[in-house]
């Protein structure tokens, strides 16, 4: 698994990380769909960290 952390238009002055299977390809500036909350929201691909920020 890797990371991908993306930017959502919500009210929050932050970026969001999630987990991605390896075999996924993604690139900078996509446009993806994730969960958030009890919704899926389209995001974009901001960055690919090497540490999550998150606590689990």
């Amino acid at each position: 698994m890797k990371i991908v952390r993306v930017a959502l238009a919500v009210p929050l002055p932050r970026l969001f990380d999630y987990f991605v299977p390896d075999d996924v390809s993604l690139q900078i500036g996509m446009r993806v769909l994730v969960p958030f909350g009890t919704q899926k929201r389209v995001a974009i691909v901001a960055d690919f960290p090497t540490k999550s920020d998150c606590r689990g």
